[in-house]
């Protein structure tokens, strides 16, 4: 029975040596693909986190700006009805 275990592991041995090595060279590319990955979606949600100030700030001046705009308009009225009704 050693025997026959022996044999078979010396009649295998070259093929799982170069199986081996192939399914080592295979899980290093896809761990670096899988790092790529990884950083790119890094890379990704920074960028979304930038957008999303960026975004937030402009609706705030604009919101600041509308305000603005409708404060005017209610003063301007007002001076308009002063002006029409004579005083």
């Amino acid at each position: 029975m050693e025997q026959e275990l022996l044999k078979s592991i010396i009649q295998w041995g070259p093929g799982m040596v170069i199986a081996a090595m192939v399914l080592f060279g295979l899980y290093r590319l896809a761990n670096g693909i899988g790092m790529k990955l990884v950083e790119c979606s890094k890379k990704q949600a920074v960028a979304i986190e930038g957008l999303t100030r960026a975004i937030e700030e402009s609706t705030s001046r604009d919101n600041n700006e509308h305000r603005e705009i409708i404060i005017m308009l209610k003063v301007i009225s007002e001076k308009i009805e002063r002006v029409c009704n004579g005083g």
